[in-house]
């Protein structure tokens, strides 16, 4: 069938079967094609849906971002299964679906003691590569935080996301997912799903130039406190010297801190961020507040290389199933004391800027002071005991050296604290935090060997002079006899 259009003079024959073909071509480049203009607040987007054995799942992203801090995204996925009659049913027991975020199946399996299988053993089919199954395009418009759950399916964990440049251009939203099965001790991957895409258009942020000091400052005060450490770096070297220590440690004590040293990274890393966007800010020298939330900034802000190696130490211990890493049985804490060194240090630094802006103790926990007093006494005590254990060994200067150090900042921290609170030295000691960043010389963190081998060790030597003596003795009256 055939109909005519006349334009401009000229006549136009159009043939409606290929009309109809033509639309059912590109319908679906259109549609893949939509995009999504993301708002404040949530946003649910198109859903999509990928063919598993007899079963379609139906796939529906949903995006939440705060007006206040918009660089933090959360994304959610819901799913819902639909068998070959359109019926909608519960999840298959016999297929799982699996979600990669860098190494969250590596770590999933290593922790649980679970062997991964990537073949899909048939005869002929290669083994099936993990990467990534989520990406946004282009690079650098969006990223993926750290996740721990493996498991892709209806209500789990919210991804975390950072969105590094916000425009309005499209952004390119891939997904695959990985199909297999979970069972006992193993976890089988036999096929790789079709990447599922969407574009999105992430919400207008209002300039910072157009917002006034009060509302800048609380902005970035808010992005401060919620990522502010909960503690500083010497409570990860020392708990880690402490799980190395022990020859008990669990491996879930050791996943609890490699968590914890992600998590701190993280928070580091957006300081770090935050830092570079507030002194990069037009009104940065107009509000005179920033500069002292800088000054907060940088009693957290450190170089993130030192906490990725405290994270591949723990990383090295969970793989070899224990929580020693072969520095302990018997060598005397030289670990150990020089980070007791670095958390006096680094509280000195912390209190001495304090010292000048009394006001940066509000950015600190409720008797900050007064639970800080008291772990520095602690402190104290532990590093003497660790200082006669290591001298005991080795005399070097350097130890004496740093000895000296960490007693002058350890002075200069106490001082400065009871000239802050004058009522501190009278103050009667509470419970302080069960994660103190301390290592204790009590209990089993440091063998007793430490001290009773170098006392048998000189009770075997005075004992075999005097031995010697006998022996020379009774030899010279066997000579006078002969």
């Amino acid at each position: 069938m055939q109909f005519k259009i006349y334009h401009m003079g000229l006549q136009i024959k159009i043939n409606i079967n290929h009309l109809i073909i033509l639309l059912i071509f590109f319908l679906p480049i259109a549609n893949t094609y939509s995009q999504e203009n993301l708002k404040f607040g949530t946003t649910t987007i198109a859903s999509k849906q990928i063919e598993i054995d007899k079963f379609d799942c139906k796939i529906t992203p949903s995006f939440s971002i705060s007006e206040e801090i918009p660089e933090n995204v959360k994304l959610n996925f819901n799913m819902v299964w639909i068998d070959k009659k359109g019926n909608q049913v519960g999840h298959p027991d016999k297929i799982t679906l699996f979600i990669k975020v860098d190494n969250n199946i590596e770590e999933y399996h290593i922790s649980n003691g679970k062997k991964i299988s990537t073949s899909p053993g048939l005869f002929g089919k290669k083994n099936i590569e993990l990467t990534n199954s989520l990406s946004f395009i282009p690079a650098g418009s969006i990223e993926i935080n750290q996740y721990r759950s493996v498991h892709f399916k209806d209500n789990m964990a919210p991804l975390s996301l950072k969105a590094l440049n916000f425009t309005n251009s499209p952004i390119t939203m891939n997904l695959v997912v990985y199909i297999g099965k979970e069972k006992g001790n193993s976890i089988e991957i036999s096929e790789k799903g079709n990447i599922l895409s969407w574009k999105i258009i992430l919400p207008e942020v209002k300039p910072d130039e157009e917002v006034s000091c009060a509302d800048l400052e609380k902005k970035y005060n808010l992005k401060f406190e919620e990522n502010k450490p909960k503690f500083l770096l010497g409570y990860f070297e020392t708990k880690l010297l402490e799980l190395e220590y022990d020859p008990e440690t669990t491996k879930d004590q050791l996943w609890k801190l490699n968590s914890e040293l992600i998590q701190y990274k993280s928070n580091v890393n957006a300081l770090n961020s935050l830092k570079e966007q507030i002194t990069a800010n037009p009104n940065y020298k107009k509000c005179d507040k920033l500069p002292q939330l800088i000054g907060s900034i940088n009693s957290f802000a450190i170089d993130v290389t030192v906490i990725q190696k405290l994270i591949d130490r723990v990383n090295i211990a969970i793989k070899n199933n224990s929580g020693s890493s072969g520095s302990g049985g018997g060598e005397p804490p030289f670990e150990a004391f020089k980070a007791n060194n670095t958390f006096c240090e680094n509280t000195f630094k912390q209190l001495f800027n304090i010292k000048y802006d009394p006001d940066l103790l509000n950015y600190q926990e409720p008797n900050y002071l007064k639970n800080l007093y008291f772990k520095l006494k602690k402190l104290k005590v532990s590093q003497d005991s660790l200082y006669n254990i290591i001298v005991s060994s080795d005399d070097s200067p350097v130890y004496k050296r740093d000895y000296q150090n960490f007693n002058s900042n350890y002075n200069g921290s106490i001082a400065t604290i009871e000239k802050l609170d004058p009522d501190i030295a009278n103050a009667e000691q509470t419970d302080i935090e069960e994660d103190s960043p301390i290592i204790s010389t009590k209990g089993r963190s440091f063998p007793y060997t430490w001290i009773i081998i170098p006392v048998l060790l000189i009770l075997a030597l005075f004992g075999g002079f005097k031995l010697f003596k006998y022996f020379k003795k009774a030899k010279s009256l066997n000579e006078k006899t002969k």
